[in-house]
């Protein structure tokens, strides 16, 4: 037995036949058996000896009949341990951003869900959980505008869970009003396409006049508990992992309030410093209520010329009116607090990854943090570029520990097949360099000048986006940065003169099954315009098929938003839910 040529998994037999033992030998044909042995060759009562030509036989189909066995045996565990990897590589894609099973065929409608103006809340394991009714308009506003908090006017609706691959209604769960329900789609444009998979949905709703969180889990089977009161200010969130968070000022308000007066430079400002309240910040279990952390954040003075507009709410008439003890949240991972005179954000483990305050020396900074494709978080400067993709950037792990501080932007993929997780890409002036999870330079590939941001990261290739002289796809091989191909787009940005667009302004979308890319252009500057779709092989840049914009019809619409949800590539645009296949 040996393995193929070329082949990680597949082994060749060869099964050498013995000599021709099944007919009797010349000359024998009349002989009897020898004493003490029966006819079939068994031992006799007497324990005599069968004649030699007997005991080839015996021995040659022995022989044979093992070989078969192990054969039979190494071709079953061949079978189990591919079946063992496929589930692991389907399972590993339904976890990844933009990971979908299967992308060998041009996608097409496999069903469309209208009823109610659904919009998708959460996804579950082989559900997509969608609300209807008045309730779905104030979250679909909520998911345009993040990562601003937005706390709409609670409305009512039913949640229903939709089968994924056969659109039938498994439950529907009514709720009389609705504040935010979760964990959502990772916003709606600009960021990764992806809706991650939660155990349970969650909602933060109004019961006989308490707020409350309900749960729903997968068989459509609730539970709701009444909220601990976070004061008329404070705010509620869904955050990933079946947790919701609570925040409010903790403290004493300052006494007297300044005024605020015009200002030439930025139209208004505060007449004198005042200390804000400091901000508690608690998450906890949704279905249980136990506390799984809780932090003090504390709130640096605020000052004239500072940034004080996180404490005001804003009059009829577009006046600012101070306001120091509102408290606004963003769920999701990593939670962001928003209050007067504090910007932070926590981990999921409640790790203060990024935020606003005062250094040492009591100059303000401003940092922000972006989820990495695959864990992690990769913080910027606000104060400089506050770019992802230009830098610097700090590099965090999960659990917010640094793990490399490159000079040029991180490169972060929209799609990942969930391998090679602990490689980080960086851009370096007209380079682009790996770093492994300790930091260290892996290789650096010289001539990529004009690298906008990363498509993919799959396959064992990374797929960066070039606008310079042209625009192109480029595969780099992800073990030594060799150029493996390159693909021109013929796609605008609708971006504006002088502006440097990011990867959503040339790509609407980014999937991959871990050997095929798909792309769908053009980005979401022009999305009056249909999409048309792209499928790359990852190795060699080859058009496995296509589907250009004026054949892509109605089921490949182009003016509303396209998630991975569980291994399926899901579309939604207010009216409908539409499952690709």
């Amino acid at each position: 037995m040996a393995p193929r040529r070329g082949s990680d998994d597949t082994f060749t037999f060869d099964l050498v036949p013995d000599d021709e033992v099944d007919e009797p030998l010349p000359g024998t044909e009349d002989q009897e058996p020898a004493p003490g042995r029966a006819p079939d060759g068994d031992p006799g009562q007497d324990g005599g000896s069968r004649p030699w030509w007997v005991r080839v036989r015996g021995a040659s189909r022995r022989r044979t009949v093992a070989a078969v066995v192990v054969l039979v045996a190494l071709l079953g565990t061949a079978g189990t341990v591919s079946t063992v990897r496929d589930r692991e590589r389907t399972e590993r894609l339904r976890a990844a951003p933009g990971g979908v099973a299967d992308l060998s065929v041009p996608l097409r409608e496999r069903w469309t869900y209208g009823e109610g103006d659904p919009w998708p809340v959460a996804a579950m394991r082989d559900l997509v959980v969608v609300i209807t009714g008045t309730g779905a308009l104030a979250l679909e506003q909520q998911s345009w505008f993040q990562p601003e908090p937005l706390t709409p006017q609670p409305q009512g609706g039913v949640l229903r869970g939709i089968d994924l691959d056969t659109g039938r209604e498994r439950w529907q769960v009514p709720v009389e009003r609705v504040e935010n329900c979760g964990p959502r789609a990772d916003g709606a444009f600009g960021v990764r396409p992806r809706m991650p998979v939660s155990e349970v949905v969650v909602c933060v709703v109004e019961v006989d006049g308490q707020r409350s969180v309900l749960t729903v889990d997968g068989q459509g089977r609730t539970t709701v508990r009444a909220l601990e009161e976070a004061g008329p200010a404070g705010d509620v969130a869904v955050a990933a992992g079946g947790a919701v968070v609570r925040a409010e000022t903790a403290g004493e308000m300052p006494p007297l309030l300044p005024d605020i007066v015009g200002d030439e430079r930025i139209g208004w400002d505060v007449s004198e410093a005042f200390q804000p309240p400091d901000v508690r910040v608690v998450m906890e279990d949704a279905r249980t209520g136990e506390v799984r952390w809780e932090r003090l954040l504390p709130v640096p003075e605020v000052r004239p010329g500072g940034d004080w507009w996180a404490c005001a709410q804003w009059s009829g008439g577009g006046d600012p009116v101070l306001d120091v003890g509102r408290v606004s949240l963003g769920g999701g991972d990593p939670v962001v607090v928003t209050a007067c005179g504090l910007t932070a954000q926590l981990t999921s483990s409640g790790e203060v990854v990024a935020g606003s305050g005062l250094d040492e020396s009591g100059r303000r900074y401003e940092t922000w943090a972006h989820a990495l494709a695959d864990g992690g978080f990769a913080v910027v400067d606000m104060s400089r570029s506050g770019d992802l993709t230009r830098g610097p950037a700090r590099v965090l792990d999960r659990d917010g520990r640094e793990v490399a501080s490159p000079d040029g932007g991180v490169l972060d993929p929209l799609s990942t097949d969930g391998t090679q997780a602990d490689l980080v890409l960086t851009r370096d002036g007209g380079e682009v360099v790996a770093l492994d999870a300790s930091g260290r330079e892996v290789w650096r590939a010289e001539g990529l000048s004009g690298v906008r941001g990363a498509v993919a990261r799959a396959g064992g290739t990374a797929v960066l986006l070039r606008d310079d002289s042209g625009r192109f796809l480029v595969g780099l091989d992800l073990g030594t940065g060799r150029t493996l191909w390159t693909w021109p787009m013929d796609v605008g940005t609708g971006a504006s003169p002088g502006y440097v667009p990011g990867v959503d302004e040339y790509v609407r979308g980014a999937w991959t099954d871990g050997r095929v890319l798909l792309v769908a252009g053009p980005g979401y500057g022009a999305t009056e315009r249909p999409a048309s779709w792209t499928a790359l092989d990852l190795r060699s840049g080859d058009v496995m098929w296509q589907v250009p914009q004026d054949e892509a019809g109605p089921s490949l619409p182009g003016t509303g938003v396209y998630r991975a949800v569980d291994g399926r590539v899901l579309f939604w645009d207010g009216t409908r839910v539409t499952r690709l296949g």
